[in-house]
């Protein structure tokens, strides 16, 4: 999960300047994503934030991270390119203000939608549902069955070479 998250992390931070990277300017920032998303994970981690997608990690991090990255490697015009030019950092600086326009944009407006849906009680499942699972209270079936969890290799090799976490799955699933 992590690895897919830090791979979605570098695909968002490309797509403010993806028609301006060169190939090696791309795998630098899909690199930096994913020193991104583990540190803005782990932000959100100690910060008791509820986020069990890691969207924020994901789409926060790895967007704030691609606007800030355009006018360091836009190719011929960035800074690392055109050095110290008035242009390139004015160039950062407007990102840098459309970067705090688009917070303050998102922010008023997932307060205003939250902020209503908690005044009337509509934020949160009861406890019941949430402790069972919204998919089989809400939808009438598992979203991830445990037979998913086990694949055929793990089914053919039984008890050899398998982690322990998933011995007991394939005892539980020859018991049935």
């Amino acid at each position: 999960l992590i690895t897919l998250n830090g791979a979605l992390t570098g695909m968002v931070a490309q797509c403010a300047g993806c028609n301006v990277y060169e190939p090696w300017a791309a795998l630098v920032i899909g690199i930096m994503a994913g020193v991104t998303y583990i540190s803005v994970s782990r932000a959100m981690l100690r910060l008791k934030l509820d986020d069990p997608l890691d969207a924020v990690a994901v789409h926060f991090g790895g967007g704030a991270l691609g606007v800030i990255c355009v006018p360091f490697f836009k190719y011929g015009e960035g800074i690392f390119w055109a050095g110290g030019t008035p242009e390139a950092w004015n160039s950062l600086g407007i990102n840098l203000l459309g970067l705090v326009a688009i917070i303050a944009w998102a922010g008023f407006w997932s307060t205003l939608v939250f902020g209503l849906l908690a005044r009337f009680n509509m934020l949160r499942i009861d406890e019941e549902t949430e402790m069972l699972g919204n998919d089989i209270v809400k939808h009438g079936e598992a979203a991830y069955p445990k037979d998913a969890w086990i694949e055929m290799q793990y089914q053919q090799a039984k008890e050899e070479n398998l982690p322990p976490n998933m011995k007991d799955l394939v005892e539980m699933k020859d018991e049935q």
